[in-house]
């Protein structure tokens, strides 16, 4: 036993110096990520270089393989050791900028929290950013008065909340902007209209949806939703991928009056199940506490996503709930698969019970 003892100490004592190791070869990492931070600073070069990034995750993977390791492990400790390294390099330095893409871009709504992540974006990409927004002291109440100079742009990023998006489109759409502007709203059927009267008057308005929220820091394996529809399909993409085409984002293209209809299900309904299960625990009389003492897998997993839905903005979620036009129908199939559910399960009809598991195995497995 005292034997046994002192291999398992000494066996500790080896992880005790591994561990050292790793520390000091992530210390060593940093100091020369901040070594090229300085030759970026130097040069004028963006801070983020996501190709690079991507290179890395690529790097990565194939070293897992190598040596027998879980590479969605591996490429998810690598993400938050670039993260460092990009931190490190912004804390750096003080202005960022870059000589081969550099644009003045207005983000509209720049202090709400989409809007901070594209303005943190954009710069850390080298562009010359500002801000208008009703938070600012110098913007007065709501967006009408955005900045009377609004050729100084090259684009422009409205990223203000849905009730609000006809309002600002429909301004810039009657100054007649210049700058290209692209909009983010996650619900595009109330500014169809606006679109084409934006094509008539020479505006070109790019509709995307960014289907990530503004904790994101690393954009592999996120998808950005381009809108397509118009007669400016084609130009739209050579826009996005001025942006976008070095990150390690997934751009995928959705016809603008589909949209709304697949957000139903990809938000909509993603969103209402969370809420359900948040609200029907907040009312269970049980302490929350002493649920996850005893919680399972599925209610572990679960409990997460429920939690980052009541931790983002609710009146985004309302809107997404309360604006889309299709609404109803996803109501009404929550009803009816609910009302099918609990009676096949009161009525004991364990077949049926089963043929539902099964007809929903082969949809998410994609066997339909």
């Amino acid at each position: 036993m005292i034997v046994f003892i002192q291999n398992l100490d000494n066996l500790r004592e080896k992880i005790k110096g591994i561990d050292h190791s790793i520390i000091e070869l992530i210390s060593q990492r940093v100091n020369v990520a901040l070594q090229i931070g300085e030759y970026k600073k130097e040069n004028n070069l963006p801070v983020r270089n996501y190709q690079v990034e991507k290179q890395v995750l690529e790097r990565i993977e194939k070293y897992s393989e190598e040596f027998q390791l879980d590479r969605f492990f591996t490429k998810d400790l690598f993400k938050e050791i670039i993260s460092q390294s990009v931190k490190v390099q912004i804390s750096n330095r003080i202005n960022t900028s870059s000589t081969s893409l550099k644009y003045n871009i207005l983000v509209i709504g720049g202090e709400g929290e989409m809007g901070k992540w594209f303005v943190k974006f954009l710069r850390s990409s080298g562009h010359d950013v500002e801000i208008s927004d009703p938070k600012i002291k110098t913007i007065k109440e709501g967006y009408k008065d955005l900045p009377d100079q609004l050729n100084n742009y090259d684009y422009m990023f409205v990223c203000v909340p849905l009730h609000k998006m006809r309002l600002v489109l429909s301004d810039l759409i009657n100054r007649k902007s210049k700058a290209a502007i692209f909009e983010i709203a996650s619900l595009k059927s109330s500014i169809i209209d606006l679109l084409v009267k934006a094509k008539q008057k020479g505006v070109n308005i790019y509709s995307i949806h960014p289907m990530f929220g503004p904790n994101v820091t690393d954009l592999s394996d996120r998808n950005l939703i381009v809108c397509t529809g118009h007669e400016n399909d084609e130009m739209i993409f050579s826009e996005v991928e001025k942006f976008f085409k070095d990150t390690m984002v997934n751009i995928h293209s959705l016809h603008i009056k589909n949209h709304d209809k697949q957000m139903l299900y990809s938000l909509g309904l993603a969103h209402f199940i969370n809420l359900l299960n948040g609200l029907i625990l907040s009312n269970s009389n049980l302490d929350f506490d002493f649920l996850e003492k005893f919680a399972g897998t599925t209610f572990t997993k679960q409990i997460i996503t429920t939690k980052e839905v009541f931790n983002e903005n609710p009146s985004l979620y309302y809107n997404i709930q309360n604006i889309n036009s299709y609404q109803n129908e996803l109501f009404h199939q929550i009803r009816e698969t609910t009302d099918k559910l609990i009676t096949i399960i009161n009525d004991k009809e364990e077949s049926k019970f089963l043929d539902l598991m099964m007809k929903g195995s082969k949809y998410l497995e994609g066997d339909v």
